[in-house]
């Protein structure tokens, strides 16, 4: 008797459990996996709301930042030129501490944009998407012209999915970067309540500057991509910005603002106005963020922080400067491109 009790009770709750899932379906979700910086961050929501103009329903699931929330923030490019060799560099015991800043990455999309549409999917939810709905995977890359059609979980890394061009009849059409470039300006804007008072004293001296500048120099995409930027770079650009615009000023953001004053600084005119942001880390790193977008010009790294602030800038006679040695949204055309 009390076997059948069991059992009929496992029936009811298997049935409970069908009921709810059941009932999830019903609410026409598409599961993103959102992951890594800002930037990424931004993009993912990006292919978010270009779904929901198909009239889905979007949750993004973002446990990543809980199973693994690295950061190559940091890493000095002259010590690590490889992927095998940061690699190496972040295994190694003898420099632990700079493990810590790998394991720091955060989910700073709601904090940066505040006002945003944003749904984080449940645990079990996310467990269920993947064990039925997930994107049958080609070799790594979306294809053109897949349908998109809930319920769906879209689990790739974004490398691989984010170049989406249009959506239109239930389908997402890829091509590099043209949603991000398209939308950035649309979706996203700043607000001043975000920021803390030493931020706000920064942005007031920005705002009050004839020609701020913002300079991003990120040494961590570099290393890990094998590829750097030569402080020669930053000189050149700079010098380039004050041929055309001769009250620029220049408002360095890096997360290594030590690099910043003991390297890169000495090598300018000390004429330059130059101001070096070092309140953030990498774990405020949106605020940077503003900052940047707020100059009137940007000058760019290998990294996507530049990038994008140029995108979100409203400055209407915006110039981008960039390395020659870009690849991370190459396709953004810079109005200088400086040898690196």
């Amino acid at each position: 008797m009390k076997r059948i009790v069991v059992a009929a009770l496992i029936c009811l709750l298997s049935f409970i459990g069908c009921y709810r899932n059941n009932k999830s379906f019903e609410d026409n979700y598409v599961i993103i996996t959102i992951e890594e910086g800002l930037v990424d961050q931004l993009e993912y929501y990006v292919v978010g709301e270009q779904i929901k103009k198909l009239g889905y329903k979007v949750k993004y699931d973002t446990t990543w930042y809980k199973r693994v929330g690295y950061s190559n923030a940091g890493l000095n490019s002259r010590f690590v030129l490889s992927k095998l060799k940061a690699f190496i560099y972040f295994w190694s015991d003898s420099i632990i501490d700079k493990k810590k800043s790998f394991n720091s990455r955060t989910l700073q999309l709601k904090q940066a944009f505040p006002y945003i549409d944003f749904i984080e999917a449940g645990d079990k939810e996310i467990k269920f998407y993947k064990k039925h709905f997930r994107f049958p995977k080609r070799k790594g890359y979306w294809q053109f012209g897949d349908n998109i059609k809930p319920p769906l979980y879209m689990p790739m890394h974004i490398d691989k999915w984010r170049f989406c061009k249009e959506v239109s009849s239930g389908m997402l059409r890829f091509n590099e970067h043209s949603i991000v470039q398209r939308e950035c300006y649309e979706y996203f804007h700043f607000e001043d309540s975000i920021l803390d008072d030493k931020n706000l004293e920064v942005l007031q001296r920005i705002r009050t500057e004839k020609c701020p500048v913002g300079v991003h120099v990120r040494r961590g995409d570099d290393a890990v991509r094998g590829v750097t930027s030569s402080a020669q770079y930053y000189v050149k650009a700079v010098n380039k910005v004050k041929e055309l615009f001769p009250d620029a000023s220049f408002f360095f953001i890096s997360d290594e603002p030590d690099y910043v004053k003991n390297e890169l600084l000495p090598m300018f005119d000390s004429k330059i106005k130059i101001e070096i942001i070092d309140i953030n880390d990498v774990n405020t790193s949106y605020k940077d963020f503003f900052l940047m977008s707020e100059c009137k010009h940007q000058i760019r790294s290998f990294g996507s922080m530049g990038a994008i602030a140029y995108l979100i800038n409203r400055y209407p006679g915006k110039k981008l400067i960039s390395p020659n040695v870009v690849r991370v949204y190459s396709n953004i055309k810079p109005d200088f491109v400086i040898e690196g």
